[in-house]
């Protein structure tokens, strides 16, 4: 299957975060997120305050899986729930840092595995790994803020980082080889008027056999910023995983349930006049004709449903316009417009699911 991730340092905002997960549901399987938010998200029932107890942590999504390594971190992975079938696994008896989240895909005898990485200005996550190296497994996909500067992937930047020469020892033990080679920047200045020059600073390095791909694509979405300072990279890589086949459903109460009725009602009064039944043999024929019929109705109407949770999400039109609106003007103001139009959205869609809970329970 082609597997499709996004990497993003979201610069701590839960507005980006929540925005990839909405609108990227579709598009990728993995996103892996830099600096992400972690902080208030609601109170929660307390035996000993009134108003409740505050609930610290990132952002979760009906979409998505949350794999973390628990408390503030600098690295969050979201798997999408398509790959569920596959149990990804998060891998801290090899990687327990909080800058480092390593993810095994289960694939035949190998599994495909996946490192997010945070590098923070003292190098604390690449001294880290490479400490470990001898410990690792093959890695497949590397993506991350790597803050380090270098004119290997970046041909305008003068100055080299010392620390370079430790990440590329690091990725060439483990036979990663680097993506971003074209010289596009990945973080830009907040206030993109700024003298500061666009840097190249999230890197990714992919084993050499993703490299050989014909199916390999990779690129950096120039306008995927949203209010962050990174850019997100974002990568199709063809591999051997394959998805077990899902179980075809029809959902109850819907317009292909009331058409499989009809089918099997008509299908089986096909069968005027009733062969006769003079055996037990008999019977069986019959038994068999319409459970075959039966069958065949449900063949023609059932789907294979998409993995997902039971809940709805509070996206909306209006998120959608309001979102479109700011990435055509990159306004302040359209920002703000558009962070006031996804919370209004979130509070009517809990007040509901509120209210119709309270409304069973009467």
């Amino acid at each position: 299957m082609l597997l499709r991730v996004l990497s993003q340092n979201v610069n701590c905002s839960p507005v980006i975060t929540q925005t990839l997960l909405e609108t990227k549901a579709k598009e990728y399987d993995i996103v892996l997120v830099q600096e992400p938010y972690w902080g208030f998200l609601h109170n929660v029932l307390s035996s000993v305050s009134s108003t409740g107890e505050e609930y610290l942590g990132t952002q979760i999504h009906p979409h998505w899986t949350l794999v973390e390594q628990g408390g503030p971190s600098c690295v969050a992975t979201y798997i999408n729930k398509c790959l569920s079938p596959l149990q990804p696994k998060l891998c801290t008896h090899l990687v327990n840092h909080p800058d480092l989240l390593l993810i095994a895909i289960p694939d035949g005898q190998r599994p495909l595995y996946i490192l997010n990485v945070y590098n923070d200005a003292d190098c604390t996550a690449l001294h880290y790994l490479n400490a470990r190296v001898h410990v690792l497994p093959a890695i497949d996909i590397m993506m991350g803020d790597l803050n380090l500067h270098n004119n290997i992937w970046d041909p305008a930047y003068s100055h080299n980082d010392h620390a370079v020469t430790e990440l590329l020892d690091f990725t060439n033990s483990l036979g990663l080889v680097l993506l971003n080679t074209d010289g596009q920047p990945t973080h830009v200045p907040h206030a993109r008027g700024m003298v500061r020059t666009s840097t190249i600073i999230d890197l990714i390095f992919v084993a050499g056999r993703i490299v050989e791909a014909p199916t390999t694509i990779f690129f950096i979405d120039p306008d995927g910023w949203l209010l962050s300072d990174h850019n997100p990279l974002l990568l199709s890589a063809d591999t051997s995983l394959q998805l077990p086949p899902g179980i075809p459903r029809i959902e109850r109460k819907s317009d292909a349930e009331q058409m499989f009725f009809a089918d099997c009602v008509l299908a089986i009064s096909g069968l005027n006049p009733t062969p006769p039944l003079d055996s037990i043999e008999d019977t069986q024929r019959l038994c068999d004709t319409i459970f075959s019929r039966i069958d065949e109705a449900f063949a023609t109407h059932a789907t294979i449903p998409s993995i997902n949770q039971r809940s709805k999400t509070w996206w909306n039109n209006k998120c959608s316009l309001a979102l479109a609106c700011f990435r055509e003007t990159r306004s302040r103001e359209d920002w703000r417009i558009y962070r006031r139009t996804i919370r209004k959205a979130q509070r009517t869609h809990y007040d509901t699911i509120i209210h119709e809970t309270a409304d069973k329970q009467r």
